[in-house]
């Protein structure tokens, strides 16, 4: 054998075997990774913790929740694809004095560096003590995690019995930058601009993208108004496009008592929404209706509110709602949604059901 062979064949080996050691993540380094992630969840929250404790506690020391983040050498691979491994951990949060009472958990899809440093991660909702579903990992495997979304019997009304839960198939990929539940990818609001306020109307907007409890991308943005209130917008679905909007403003005794008042301050938001949003056409038809609007047509509902339902031609609805008390202020909801069906909105597992038609 030639001296250039032999090194051509050194060379290989060196190289098959760095890239080997670069796919592996022992326990030890897992759960290093695993208590980082819990430093970082604790900074952002609320809380005092001892030093060495993953619990959060008030100044009068009682707890407030307690975290933790595992995970397994069967779930690393390399989600972003370059050439070092990633891992998937679960982030389980206890609250309110732990033992479960507000039980909930998500996974965290983590990217690291080769220095095993993070990179960045991404939340997938996992389910918590009454949420319609609870998401297991069946495996990871060749840069994607393939998982099944199990219907929580909590959620079901009383009477309904454990029978016949539901449960679907779903995987995520790494694409664009972000984690994505696959089938979401055909979508019909996959396609769809993630924008909803006008950028060029000298709004200070901050907007975030996460994945709902459906792994739909839920898209948000929150524009500071020049009283200090703050316009809350998301735009989140799959096949039935879902864009709501909510403001708290100064406690207004007005809007509970004067039907007047409240279709002034209902006409004022959806006006402010026109003109600053891309969704003009859409909320215009709602200022019509609202501007022809009877105020004998609007009183309070069951829950000590004001609840409006409209609907247009083109097949979208708007609901609109007003509430509030002295000590959180007044509240303003206006939701627009277009149904697939005449029949409303599809319920939870009706609409995760026909989304994995989509991708069949």
């Amino acid at each position: 054998m030639n001296i250039q062979l032999k090194i051509s064949i050194t060379i290989l080996l060196q190289t098959a075997v760095s890239l080997a050691h670069a796919q592996v993540l022992d326990s030890v380094t897992l759960q290093k990774i695993g208590d980082q992630l819990v430093k970082m969840e604790m900074k952002g929250r609320e809380g005092i913790a001892k030093p060495g404790d993953n619990c959060l506690r008030d100044k009068d020391g009682h707890f407030l929740s307690c975290l933790s983040a595992e995970s397994s050498q069967k779930w690393v691979t390399d989600f972003n694809k370059d050439g070092w491994p990633d891992a998937v951990f679960l982030f389980t949060d206890e609250g309110l004095g732990g033992g479960g009472n507000a039980y909930g958990f998500d996974y965290r899809v983590v990217l690291l560096d080769g220095k095993r440093s993070i990179i960045n991660q991404y939340t997938l909702f996992g389910g918590g003590k009454f949420s319609y579903g609870h998401l297991d990992i069946d495996r990871v495997k060749d840069g994607k995690l393939y998982a099944t979304y199990n219907e929580n019997p909590m959620s079901r009304s009383y009477g309904e019995g454990e029978d016949n839960l539901k449960q679907v198939a779903v995987s995520f990929s790494f694409r664009d930058n972000k984690i994505v539940e696959d089938c979401y990818a055909a979508c019909p609001l996959a396609s769809m601009k993630k924008q909803i306020f006008k950028k060029d109307n000298n709004l200070k907007i901050d907007s975030t993208l996460e994945i709902d409890d459906q792994f739909n991308e839920d898209y948000t943005e929150i524009v500071h108004m020049k009283d200090g209130s703050k316009f809350v917008a998301s735009l989140s679905g799959c096949e039935e496009p879902d864009l709501y909007f909510s403001r708290t403003i100064k406690y207004k005794i007005a809007l509970e008592t004067d039907p007047s008042a409240m279709k002034e301050a209902l006409l004022y938001n959806l006006q402010f929404l026109r003109d600053n949003t891309l969704f003009k056409t859409v909320i215009n038809n709602a200022v019509v209706q609202v501007n022809q609007l009877e105020t004998s047509r609007i009183k309070k509902d069951k829950n000590e509110g004001t609840a409006l339902h409209l609907s247009f031609p083109d097949g979208w609805k708007t609901h609109l709602f007003i509430s509030g008390n002295k000590e959180q202020g007044s509240f303003i909801t206006i939701r627009f949604e277009k149904p697939k069906n005449k029949e409303g909105m599809m319920d939870f597992w009706e609409s995760m059901e026909s989304k994995r038609k989509l991708c069949r």
